[in-house]
């Protein structure tokens, strides 16, 4: 009869633990989280900054001034796995405000693995606000070696003319409806 109550408070005491385990990491997921608190950033500029938990995701908002061609390049120590890694999409997002409110269209993604330390897609983009949302990616459920480790991105702008983006559109039809 002991050992079987011994064994039941053991298992709470578990639960407790890895319930407040929980909670303490979700408080410290990062204030950029949510895209409608997305963090501005520069053209042409490096950023720094790193996933603080399983399950954070950061976004950051940039402005296209002209129509152009976007170079995101996204770097990282070289994790010595292939298994954990970043997932990096740019998003066009409707807001609030607007009949499509709260759309999501993810334009372009790619996934960072661990040891893939530098890498660049380019993208040609309308005039606009655009988003970026770096989350984690893990082959297994617990390869969270991306987790606190820092990631460099830059979102380099090269005005393209309009006729770029017509020749991507009859080569890409899937794109053309999001332009």
């Amino acid at each position: 009869g002991m050992n079987i109550m011994k064994n039941k408070i053991a298992v709470f005491y578990f639960l407790v633990i890895f319930a407040c385990i929980i909670c303490i990491s979700a408080n410290t997921a990062s204030a950029n989280s949510k895209i409608t608190e997305a963090v501005n950033v520069s053209l042409n500029e490096n950023h720094t900054e790193q996933l603080t938990a399983d399950g954070d995701v950061d976004y950051y908002q940039f402005t296209l001034p002209a129509d152009g061609k976007i170079d995101l390049n996204f770097k990282h120590n070289d994790l010595d796995t292939n298994d954990s890694g970043w997932h990096v999409q740019v998003i066009r997002y409707e807001p609030e405000d607007s009949a499509l409110s709260g759309t999501e269209t993810i334009l372009t993604y790619f996934t960072s693995y661990g040891r893939n330390k530098d890498y660049t897609q380019s993208i040609c983009l309308p005039a606009g606000n655009y988003y970026l949302r770096v989350s984690l990616y893990k082959y297994y459920s617990n390869s969270t070696q991306a987790v606190n480790q820092l990631y460099q991105f830059n979102v380099g702008c090269n005005i393209c003319p309009l006729t770029m983006l017509i020749i991507i559109n009859s080569h890409y039809p899937q794109m053309a409806k999001l332009t």
